[in-house]
């Protein structure tokens, strides 16, 4: 084979992978049966990470079980018109189940949460059951850190740990720190269930976070809420079960 025709076969190889690998836009299924274009959360998360996206992304999730932990941080290209929405397909949370089991130690470079929003934007979550099974001490469901913004968890049932501990700082259902402001946080018509606190929001003095929880079911004597200074909120938590 001539040089210039293993450069022509090179300089395709590199376009079709470059091609392969384009920013996310559009709709993408999350399959568990392998039917779609991902087979786990994880797995869709990953994608969004690295390639980031160019416009609107729906990920439709099948009916199903689903299980691994994953990270959002700063998708590039997200916006207010390039958002990024996780919804079950059946538009029923009960269908779609996506689990994480509790630790007593955290795994290799892990973090003690299912899903962790770390700098993400305009993230939307609806209609899929988020949840940690098991007894070990380690279990929050949602954790949010960083520069996070412009997120919206609704029609989910969110449930922690049945087993309630003492301990607040490890296994609440939704977990936030206090290291950077976080804006427009929409916490809506969702069953929260179990864990040690439904929400733990922590802020500085300095923070003016922003948070939204309405509409929201609180099952279990020990899934209250609890926040500190520095936090604007609006919080609407029913505590009759359903």
């Amino acid at each position: 084979m001539s040089i210039r025709k293993r450069i022509s076969l090179l300089l395709l190889a590199t376009t079709l992978c470059a091609v392969s690998r384009a920013q996310l836009s559009g709709t993408y299924a999350i399959d568990g049966a392998g039917g779609g274009d991902y087979t786990t959360f994880a797995a869709a998360i990953s994608d969004l990470n690295t390639l980031g996206v160019s416009g609107p992304v729906v990920f439709e999730v099948t009916d199903g079980y689903y299980s691994g932990r994953a990270t959002i941080g700063a998708v590039a290209g997200a916006t207010a018109v390039n958002t990024v929405t996780f919804r079950g397909q059946s538009l029923d949370s009960s269908m779609v189940t996506w689990n994480e089991v509790t630790y007593n130690t955290l795994p290799w470079l892990g973090h003690n949460s299912l899903l962790r929003l770390n700098g993400a934007e305009y993230i939307t979550v609806e209609h899929i059951t988020l949840q940690r099974s098991g007894s070990l001490q380690l279990g929050h469901v949602v954790f949010i850190e960083g520069a996070t913004s412009n997120i919206t968890i609704r029609h989910c049932k969110l449930r922690g740990p049945t087993n309630y501990t003492g301990t607040l700082n490890d296994r609440n259902v939704i977990h936030a720190l206090n290291n950077t402001v976080q804006t427009n946080m929409q916490f809506r018509s969702n069953r929260v269930e179990y864990g040690n606190l439904g929400l733990y929001w922590s802020a500085t003095s300095s923070e003016a976070d922003e948070i939204t929880f309405e509409g929201t079911i609180s099952f279990n004597p020990g899934c209250g809420s609890k926040a500190y200074q520095g936090w604007s909120i609006c919080l609407v938590i029913p505590r009759t079960p359903l």
